[in-house]
């Protein structure tokens, strides 16, 4: 179940407790491909890989094999999955933990058409979206999302190993001990820390220079690059 959003002094959800906005639950990334220079054939390779975004296969790679995860197709010629009383009886774990025994890991992507049709989106997943829907989505005012799928030059790739490790840790760190501790003083973070606390990411961790390097992949990816 979901912690609902936290209402702050004024009894609000939003202006004075935080700004709810929409993520992906991964990391920014481009894919989990590499190539090397031992790959014998690469067009075979990138053939096979192709074959990852086939809806019957990603969504056994997602989730589990058929005969295991999936157990049959309806009248309509989708897949169902396995329920968790199933996966218990058989298995003596939970459709979840089935799924975990399972996933493979590589550069997937399910289509929103796949769940409508080759396979039935999982039960947990139905009800983490409702609760989503639900609890937090009419205190989200602004919708947009960083895409998954941004490519970067290998000059933004050299910036992004440059700088992405310290500035990860840097806020961390600071969102650690401001939980933990609260501001200087034990009290509310003033604007006076939270300034330096930016002053520290531009100057210390390249934060203006990450900034600008996805801001120019976001531009490429909407094609309002100039």
């Amino acid at each position: 179940m979901f912690l609902p959003p936290l209402s702050g002094p004024k009894g609000t959800r939003y202006e004075d407790v935080c700004q709810i906005t929409i993520r992906p639950g991964s990391p920014i990334t481009s894919g989990q491909l590499c190539i090397t220079g031992k790959c014998q054939s690469t067009i075979n390779l990138l053939k096979f890989f192709d074959l990852w975004y086939d809806g019957e296969t990603v969504m056994q790679l997602h989730y589990g094999p058929i005969g295991v995860y999936f157990t049959g197709q309806d009248e309509n010629g989708m897949w169902m999955s396995i329920t968790d009383e199933e996966a218990k009886d058989r298995y003596g774990k939970s459709a979840g933990e089935l799924r975990n025994q399972y996933e493979t890991y590589g550069p997937k992507l399910i289509l929103a058409e796949y769940y409508r049709d080759v396979f039935y989106m999982e039960p947990n997943a139905v009800n983490r979206l409702t609760w989503l829907a639900e609890d937090w989505m009419p205190y989200v005012k602004d919708t947009s999302v960083y895409p998954v799928d941004c490519t970067f030059t290998s000059m933004e790739m050299e910036t992004l190993d440059w700088h992405k490790p310290d500035s990860e840790t840097a806020v961390r760190e600071q969102e650690g001990l401001w939980l933990k501790n609260g501001g200087k003083d034990g009290g509310a973070i003033t604007d006076e820390e939270w300034e330096a606390y930016k002053e520290f990411l531009a100057k210390k961790c390249g934060m203006d220079d990450l900034l600008q390097v996805y801001q120019a992949a976001y531009d490429r990816y909407t094609g309002t690059e100039d």
